[in-house]
């Protein structure tokens, strides 16, 4: 049975590891596969293709507003967490994916509360795969 599957990248090192996470996937199972980044992401992209990751050229990218930029106000943060969260939640209706990947960016929360809303409305079934960051070894982030 093929899986539809939504990966989320963040940038840096989180991009890394979720290209780790994914290279032993299989290509015909996970697919279609769905590659979401945040749109002031400037380098992820260029880093699964430096990679030779296998999904690259088979996925289909999409961009979301990140919740939270490095160093950003919090205050500032309330706003746009809310444009962050409706993008993640028109991309989990459009997609409706059977599974989730992600390692930790804070913007995956949206997108997991947005298929977990799915999931108490009994529209779309989707399983969550959270890995913790490679870094975090005696405490959780706060997304974790």
């Amino acid at each position: 049975k093929k899986v539809n599957t939504l990966v989320y990248f963040g940038s840096g090192g989180h991009t890394t590891e979720m290209i780790q996470l994914i290279r032993n996937l299989s290509d015909i199972k996970y697919n279609p596969i769905h590659f979401v980044l945040s749109e002031t992401d400037s380098t992820s992209k260029s880093r699964i293709d430096r990679t030779e990751c296998k999904f690259a050229t088979k996925a289909i990218y999409h961009t979301v507003r990140r919740s939270r930029e490095v160093k950003q106000s919090w205050i500032t943060t309330i706003f746009t967490s809310i444009l962050s969260l409706i993008d993640c939640f028109l991309l989990i209706c459009r997609i409706q994916p059977d599974l989730i990947i992600s390692n930790g960016p804070g913007t995956c929360v949206f997108l997991c509360l947005s298929a977990y809303l799915l999931k108490v409305l009994r529209i779309k079934d989707c399983k969550i795969v959270f890995v913790e960051s490679f870094c975090r070894v005696k405490t959780l982030s706060l997304t974790g």
